[in-house]
């Protein structure tokens, strides 16, 4: 865009009135010049963020943003990432997931209430996080308690593993099995679930991450990055 500027100077202009303009015009273009590359300037500081991200703590780990990798290779978390923040806790999820605050679905065997889900658009690949106040039990007795109820419940259960593990910052357990999708009587493929289970101040916890077993693999950096993510509210 161009600037044209037209003045017209009177003989009878003094010698400061000239010396006044003149301040003024290149005060102008000074502005027009100064203020044309600075549209530039929040490219510089995206092109610089990522080393000042490196030397800042944050209160919570802020991974999608510093994962370049990533958001590159990984579709599902290319559009960056949102904040949940609930009553009990807050995650980041990749932005290009579908949020659902009032989930219906409930994926654990044993007793809890569904907090929010995540789902991939287009795709049976899902997170959902579950809440429960099961009294003073022992993870390792509350953990072993849903893996039983699980076998039961479960179509076609088959386990993959379990071990120790974070949600957050806090220790959990971890249980992977293999499960069939059923429609009408008819088993038509298997999912795989991931589930991770702790207790925090009275609460237990359930973060589960379920899709078809095809697409598993493809969108667990995703998932790993919401569970690095999480992080829990002192109550």
């Amino acid at each position: 865009m161009g600037f044209y500027v037209l003045f017209y100077f009177s003989e009878d202009m003094t010698d400061n009135y000239r010396k006044i303009t003149n301040v003024v015009i290149m005060t102008s273009f000074g502005f027009i010049i100064l203020v044309s590359p600075s549209f530039h300037i929040f490219g510089i500081i995206g092109a610089v963020a990522p080393s000042i991200y490196e030397s800042i703590e944050f209160p919570y780990p802020f991974l999608f943003l510093k994962s370049s990798k990533l958001e590159h290779d990984h579709p599902s978390s290319s559009g960056g990432v949102n904040l949940y923040e609930g009553t009990l806790f807050q995650v980041l999820y990749p932005s290009n997931w579908i949020k659902e605050d009032i989930p219906l679905v409930k994926y654990t065997a044993l007793e809890s209430l569904p907090e929010v889900a995540f789902y991939v658009p287009n795709q049976n690949v899902e997170v959902i996080i579950s809440t429960e106040r099961p009294g003073n039990v022992l993870l390792s007795e509350y953990f072993s308690r849903e893996v039983i109820a699980l076998q039961d419940s479960v179509t076609g259960y088959e386990s993959v593993g379990s071990s120790k593990t974070k949600l957050g910052n806090v220790t959990a357990l971890e249980i992977s099995y293999i499960g069939s999708m059923v429609e009408e009587g008819t088993i038509y493929g298997q999912t795989k679930t991931m589930e991770l289970v702790t207790i925090f101040q009275g609460v237990s916890y359930f973060f589960i991450y379920r899709a078809e077993v095809s697409e598993y693999s493809k969108y667990l950096p995703a998932v790993q990055e919401m569970i690095r993510s999480f992080v829990f509210k002192r109550a």
